[in-house]
This record gives structure tokens, sequence and C-alpha cells, in this order.
């Protein structure tokens, strides 16, 4: 028993390691997270015995200050916190978007978001400069339904690529809730977070909201390679 327990362990752990980073397509990422999605679950599987225990680690909350001129940032940051497993919010009229998760989590999380933005503007401007070598204008509403297109895009594709929950075994003291550590840290900071007001009903240009869909299928959503091979660092406020 122990030793078909071991076995099915180093399978999950064989499955879990098939991402981006080391070489798989994304399809093929996809398809390896479904299932060990299905292993976890089906043989209740800890974070502790895959060897992923979090209790070196510390939460922190990192806020940065942002130029969003299209929404960009406001429109992925929370499927990007979701992905990364993160909690995040943005202090209305300061410009400043913020993330709350384990460090490494929460340097990937700003990284991604700056990362995602920054493809989106540059799909943007070669979607205006195709228009106008058409002889075509770019009025506000083009570069909006554009951007909205493409956050949309991604916002679908992230969730499909979302790990799944860490399943803590109960009794292992070792295996500290990311969770308890989030909510610990924004207690400290007296942060609370209430609901997202809904959002107003927009006009858009349909081709050029779906011109920003088809930009969003070519977003990447692998961590970054460093020399190292480690995830980027915080950049100071």
């Amino acid at each position: 028993m122990i030793d078909s327990r071991k076995k099915m362990l180093e399978r999950v752990r064989a499955i879990v390691a098939k991402t981006i980073d080391n070489g798989c397509t994304e399809s093929e990422a996809m398809a390896a997270l479904a299932k060990a999605q299905e292993l976890i679950a089906a043989y209740e599987i800890s974070e502790a015995e895959l060897g992923q225990t979090e209790e070196t680690e510390a939460a922190v909350i990192h806020e940065a200050a942002t130029s969003d001129p299209y929404r960009i940032k406001g429109h992925l940051a929370y499927c990007i916190g979701h992905f990364t497993r993160c909690k995040t919010w943005y202090y209305s009229g300061q410009n400043r978007q913020a993330f709350c998760g384990l460090g490494s989590d929460v340097a990937f999380a700003t990284w991604l978001l700056d990362t995602l933005a920054a493809f989106i503007l540059r799909e943007l401007k070669a979607h205006q400069a195709q228009r106008r070598a058409q002889g075509r204008s770019n009025p506000r509403i083009v570069s909006s339904s554009f951007v909205l297109g493409c956050v949309s895009r991604i916002g679908d594709r992230l969730p499909e690529l979302t790990p799944p929950a860490p399943i803590i075994a109960t009794g292992n003291a070792l295996a500290v809730s990311r969770k308890a550590l989030i909510d610990e840290v924004m207690k400290k900071a007296g942060i609370v977070l209430g609901r997202a007001s809904s959002s107003r009903v927009r006009r858009v240009d349909g081709a050029s909201y779906g011109a920003g869909q088809v930009a969003g299928n070519a977003a990447r959503f692998d961590r970054p390679v460093s020399a190292g091979g480690g995830t980027p660092r915080l950049r100071s406020k």
C-alpha cells in the first residue's frame, strides 16, 4: 500500500512538472493540469505529500503606481490574482494596484501584469497601424474595443490554466495554509476588501473587439526563466 502511494505521488509530481516553463505547449500543460487535478482529488493528495509545503515563505503586500490609460491592468488584475493565488485590489483615484500573496507568487503576479499589459499595448498599436494603412481613423471606441476583446480572451484562458487550490493535510503542522498567511498579513495591514461594483454597459466596435480576441490567443502566461532559473524579484515602490 505504501509503495503504491509512493508511486502515485511520483506520477503526480511528474505530471505537475509538465509546464510551459519546462517546454510543454499550452495544450499539453492544460491537459497535464487537468489530469493532476483529477488525481489529487481522487487520492486526496496534499501539498505536503507532494513536497510543496509553504511554511518557509511569508506572505507580502506589494503596491505599485501604474499608468493605465485603457484600464488594461484594472481589467487583468483579478484573473491574474486568481491565476497566481494572490489577492488583488486597486486604489481608485491613486493609480495604485496591489497584490497580496506569498513572495514568489506576488513577484510573478506583478511581472505577469506588466508583461501582459505591454503585450496588449503592442498589439493595439499594430491594430491601429493596420487601420491607418487602410485609410481608417482610430477613434477612442476602436482602441477601447480592441483592449476589451483582448483582455476578455486572456481572462477566459487564464482560469483554464489556474492551478487547483492547495489541499492541506489535516493535522499536518508543517502545511501552512496559503490563505491563512494572506489573511493574516492583510488583517495586520487593516485591509478589508469589499465587493467590486458592476461594470457599466459598454459600446464596442465589433471588428476591433474581435481583433482583440484574436490577439489574446497569442498571449503567454509562463513564468520568466532567468539565468538562475528563479522567479522575478519585486521592484521597489
